[in-house]
């Protein structure tokens, strides 16, 4: 069995037809059938249900595929961070966040600078739960710093620190802190439905049976501020987020009340994939750091 006919098979099993998959593959139909067969001949079963219109992976095929993809993303990965075995932590790290831990990075990444110079990352935020998952599955990511904590065996979760939510208004108050009840009533600013966050404030609300009034859904916390200062409305924050926002010598941050919404924020990452040391070093001072 060899990478070759592996990456045929993954790429057949996800497009699902042979003249498709071969045109992706740039060979003829003819090769990767010829391919297909093989590979079933030497493993001892059938990958796929032909039908006249498609091909459907069999019970047994769905297992290889699974340890395929696993395989040829570890293959992929080690390829990319080959440089890192004879230079001194020159490969890219791939860092996936959520928008509150912003203002912390710089100094983590600055100490690991002291020890690794000429280190270069990637930085992007990931959001929403199933996008974090498929970006450490797919080793796109060598870790992620969130609030969500899945629970997968390939997937390793360290606890990093917790986190409290705070009301943010552009007019002061002083009815604080604010309890569920009156915070229902007030026109707010939250993220839409899928995001992490919205599901953390939302179960604080379900928890006591209140609907939130919800008047703008937006992506991204800096711009939930920007309404909030033109006085659209309020919103809810990670109350370390406002600390270090641009924003906070104009608007107002409240305590809430209990049943107080708070979140824990962990560092996830693939238990099955190679880390290099500079990787490895990176999430010891994240560690350090947040003690």
């Amino acid at each position: 069995m060899d990478f070759r006919k592996l990456s045929y098979f993954v790429v057949l099993a996800e497009v699902g037809n042979f003249t498709k998959a071969a045109n992706q593959l740039r060979i003829s139909q003819p090769s990767l059938t010829n391919a297909i067969q093989m590979l079933e001949e030497e493993i001892g079963f059938k990958v796929f249900e032909r039908t006249k219109r498609s091909i459907i992976l069999t019970d047994s095929g769905l297992r290889l595929y699974k340890s395929a993809k696993n395989l040829l993303n570890q293959h992929e990965a080690l390829i990319k961070e080959v440089p890192d075995f004879h230079s001194h932590g020159t490969g890219q790290i791939q860092i996936g966040m959520i928008e509150s831990v912003k203002y912390w990075i710089p100094t983590m990444i600055s100490k690991h600078l002291q020890e690794y110079p000429e280190q270069t990352y990637r930085l992007h935020e990931i959001l929403i739960p199933e996008q974090i998952i498929e970006s450490l599955e797919n080793f796109e990511t060598h870790f992620c710093i969130s609030s969500y904590q899945p629970n997968l065996d390939f997937i390793q979760s360290d606890f990093l620190y917790q986190e409290e939510w705070v009301l943010v208004t552009n007019q002061p108050r002083d009815d604080y802190p604010i309890d569920l009840e009156t915070l229902g009533k007030l026109p707010l600013i939250l993220t839409p439905p899928g995001h992490q966050t919205d599901h953390e404030i939302l179960d604080t609300f379900a928890k006591v049976a209140i609907q939130p009034n919800v008047k703008f859904e937006v992506e991204h916390f800096q711009t939930a501020l920007s309404l909030v200062d033109k006085g659209l409305g309020m919103t809810i924050v990670p109350k370390n987020y406002i600390s270090f926002s641009p924003f906070r010598r104009e608007l107002h941050a409240y305590p809430l009340s209990k049943p107080s919404p708070k979140r824990n924020i962990y560092l996830l990452y693939n238990n099955s994939r190679y880390l290099p040391e500079s990787a490895k070093e990176l999430i010891n001072i994240c560690k350090s750091l947040l003690k």
